[in-house]
């Protein structure tokens, strides 16, 4: 496929099959992004990428990373259009200057893996391949039948049979569902951000509506909502919420994307009653899983809890043949593991 970079993401996006590569996302993102656009771009396919200098080992480095990274979820490329890893690599050695190319989120199978080692191999760059999360994912219809309280482990059921029997103790609990039009979301955007300032991430100023990200989430919450793609489940005790899920609908799909809960009521386990109910509800609604999005390799997601798939997710580093790049990646290969065993000797002695 003939490929070319540009500075302007097209007025329609052709990608399908992962929202992370479609309209409403890129287009948010790249009213918000920090660093230079630029967008390889195919009959069938729209790539945008963001180039930024950062700090990477205390080098200021020239990074070309995903539009939309750290927060992009996905970057399914494959299920966006008919193009090849060998097409894309080579595209690269034609675009925007830089040092290192990070390309996090990735779907790929062993083989694939491979082919993207010969093709960057091929077209002159060095390369990291790593697994970076692990999205369990949650057939709503195993086997054709309906997901059942039967098919969940014993461990499982008794977990929510305690939480519930310890949140009816505490008060009447209530799930709210929301598929919201656009003149609802700010004062959703309100609730979920007043839950997630008492939770953990508040604390640690980590959370997805902290004052910095506020207008990029509060524009893409309107944006999806427009095209009825943004699903929210808030859950009250008492009538006071105190847990909250902020996901997508898409492609038959209950993406989670983000959740919070107040620390005061984290004994009484919402975020896996929450969970559940939201399995619920998506299979009364008639979609195919709910799909934790991604998931991290050091808080793993609570939805592994219930039967499902685990898939992997990849980040592809491709370092070039600049003095940074080569530095860079010398640093990766063989000054960090060298360190990590000089730690280990110490530690044993």
């Amino acid at each position: 496929m003939t490929l070319s970079w540009g500075t302007r993401l097209p007025d329609v996006v052709p990608n399908k099959g992962c929202l992370f590569l479609e309209s409403v996302w890129l287009k948010v993102c790249a009213n918000h992004m920090q660093g230079e656009l630029h967008v390889l771009s195919g009959p069938k396919v729209c790539l945008p990428f963001e180039l930024i200098t950062l700090p990477v080992r205390g080098v200021p480095t020239r990074v070309l990373r995903v539009l939309g990274d750290p927060l992009a979820d996905q970057f399914f490329v494959m299920q966006a259009a008919e193009i090849t890893w060998p097409d894309i690599l080579d595209a690269f050695n034609h675009g925007p200057a830089c040092d290192v190319i990070v390309l996090s989120e990735l779907q790929a199978t062993p083989a694939l893996e491979n082919l993207i080692a010969r093709s960057a191999l091929d077209t002159g760059f060095r390369m990291i391949w790593r697994q970076c999360g692990s999205a369990p994912v949650v057939a709503l219809k195993p086997d054709g039948k309906d997901l059942d309280v039967s098919d969940y482990s014993s461990t499982l059921r008794n977990r929510l049979k305690r939480g519930r029997k310890k949140m009816a103790a505490a008060g009447e609990m209530r799930v709210a569902h929301y598929l919201p039009k656009p003149d609802d979301v700010d004062d959703l955007i309100e609730t979920m951000k007043s839950i997630e300032d008492d939770s953990w991430k508040g604390d640690e100023d980590t959370g997805l509506f902290r004052d910095d990200r506020l207008d990029f989430v509060r524009e893409l919450s309107h944006g999806s909502a427009a095209v009825e793609q943004l699903e929210i489940y808030v859950m009250s005790l008492d009538g006071h919420p105190i847990s909250y899920r902020y996901g997508f609908r898409h492609d038959g799909r209950f993406l989670d994307y983000n959740l919070a809960y107040r620390q005061e009521f984290g004994a009484l386990s919402p975020g896996r009653l929450l969970l559940d109910e939201i399995v619920k509800t998506s299979l009364s609604h008639g979609l195919d899983a709910v799909d934790a999005s991604r998931g991290s390799m050091i808080r793993p997601h609570i939805l592994a809890d219930w039967p499902c798939e685990i898939r992997p997710h990849y980040r592809l580093t491709l370092y070039g043949a600049t003095p940074r790049g080569l530095l860079l990646y010398f640093l990766e290969t063989c000054a960090k593991p060298a360190l990590q065993k000089c730690k280990r000797l110490f530690t044993r002695s």
